[in-house]
């Protein structure tokens, strides 16, 4: 889970632009030009195309991505039309959004896990031999049970993701010995950014 920066200003003109609006509920908001306007502006230009939780590409033409509430509208409902709280991933997998909706309920304390709209998680973590998500070593315990817990939140160790990234992996490796830079050209596409840099930072000098 990377950070997402989002542009104060577009913060502020979508909550003001949001409440003139007078919607009543979210639903009469995704029946709206605006929702998929909003939808693809903050995938494209926030999250360049990943996942916010996952960081898989979002490019499979079988699934829809929506707009999730990283904090759940049902528990925090002032929170339905707050900008930073918009998070874009698909919608019907076995984790991260829905994942995370099945698990978290009204006595859910948010502090024990990353938000990734004002952390960065990717500088807490590595990466097992065959994908799989872990807790970077000698971590402050607090930090590496928050760890702990954002990865069993959003089940970023399901076999998928972890099949994805050792897919990339594997890629990587095929690009062992060139420059950095051309590696992160080559790799923009394949998403998982986290994971990239993790290597990079761990397998060149």
């Amino acid at each position: 889970m990377k950070r997402i920066v989002k542009n104060p200003a577009h913060t502020d003109a979508f909550n003001s632009w949001a409440s003139q609006q007078g919607f009543t509920n979210w639903d009469q908001f995704t029946g709206s030009n605006a929702y998929h306007q909003v939808r693809s502006h903050v995938l494209l230009n926030e999250q360049y195309g990943i996942s916010g939780y996952t960081e898989e590409p979002l490019d499979n033409p079988k699934l829809q991505p929506h707009i999730d509430h990283y904090r759940k509208k049902g528990i925090y409902p002032r929170l339905t039309f707050e900008y930073e709280n918009f998070v874009v991933d698909y919608h019907h997998t076995p984790y991260g959004s829905s994942h995370k909706d099945k698990v978290v309920n009204g006595s859910f304390n948010y502090a024990d896990i990353f938000d990734p709209v004002h952390d960065d998680m990717s500088q807490y973590i590595q990466f097992g031999p065959h994908g799989e998500m872990m807790p970077e070593y000698n971590l402050d315990p607090l930090i590496k049970a928050k760890v702990d817990k954002t990865i069993e939140v959003f089940d970023l160790n399901h076999n998928a993701l972890n099949n994805r990234r050792y897919g990339i992996m594997c890629m990587l490796e095929s690009y062992a010995g060139m420059e950095p830079d051309i590696i992160l050209e080559c790799m923009q596409a394949a998403g998982f950014p986290s994971l990239v840099n993790w290597w990079l930072r761990t397998h060149t000098a």
